[in-house]
């Protein structure tokens, strides 16, 4: 119970980050020829000559419903809303927000300045596009599929659930049958033991950390001049369960 109470307790950690890391990269771009919406893992890359309009979500009648699972800071997932359809949301706040009005869907967006954003829009309109811009959109799903497609990476992620089973399992074992252990010792003698119970502390981290990790090595994977940095991240997450594991080891055989 206290295991399981552990594990929801930290649950958020990794969408939390996943979010804060999306923040931080998060842009908005516009040239005559498309406008791209990135956020996270997903990207939308929007022909102007697509865009029906754009205008503020204070023009609404009714307010705009936010997202599931909204946090300040990161409104992002989609809604079903009368009169707009699907609702994607891309925004670090609501207030002054923008609404685009794409081909498949109406997104929320909240550029620095709205204004400036509108203008700049109407301006790039009038002038017309230079090139015809393809379409693209990318989903995290998709990311992720890109990261299972390799060989390498598939195999990190195997080690890393095998690594992080044999963690929890090991730790269950123990504190099943030991009541105290000894985390430690001095250069003379072991000192005074634990309460096993605290051991659990150690698949929690180890599990939150490997998810952790996989997230941000996501971001690195999705740039070509970025991938040896996910390799790291993979990599060391890696190392920290097998560290996990050898402490485990050491405590088995001090208990």
């Amino acid at each position: 119970m206290l295991l399981a109470a552990g594990l929801a307790a930290l649950i958020p950690i990794p969408m939390l980050t996943y979010r804060l890391i999306a923040l931080q990269r998060a842009y908005y771009r516009m040239d005559r020829g498309a406008l791209t919406l990135h956020w996270g893992l997903r990207t939308e890359a929007l022909p102007l000559r697509t865009i029906e309009w754009i205008r503020p979500v204070d023009d609404l009648i009714d307010p705009l419903r936010k997202p599931r699972l909204a946090l300040p800071g990161a409104y992002l997932g989609w809604r079903a809303v009368a009169g707009l359809g699907k609702v994607e949301f891309m925004a670090d706040h609501l207030k002054q927000a923008l609404l685009v009005a794409g081909p498949e869907a109406v997104y929320v967006i909240s550029p620095q300045n709205p204004g400036e954003f509108l203008a700049h829009f109407r301006r790039n309109v009038e002038l017309g596009s230079l090139d015809a811009v393809p379409a693209k959109s990318i989903q995290p799903s998709f990311v992720f599929g890109k990261l299972w497609d390799s060989q390498v990476l598939r195999n990190l992620f195997l080690a890393g659930f095998v690594l992080n089973a044999a963690i929890l399992i090991w730790t269950v074992i123990l504190v099943t049958n030991r009541q105290q252990v000894p985390l430690g010792a001095s250069a003379t003698a072991v000192l005074n033991p634990v309460a096993s119970i605290r051991l659990l502390l150690l698949p929690v981290v180890s599990v939150v950390i490997w998810l952790v990790d996989i997230i941000t090595g996501a971001f690195f994977f999705r740039l070509e001049s970025q991938k040896t940095l996910a390799y790291l991240v993979y990599g060391g997450a890696i190392l920290t369960a097998v560290l996990i594991l050898v402490s485990l080891i050491f405590v088995t055989l001090r208990a």
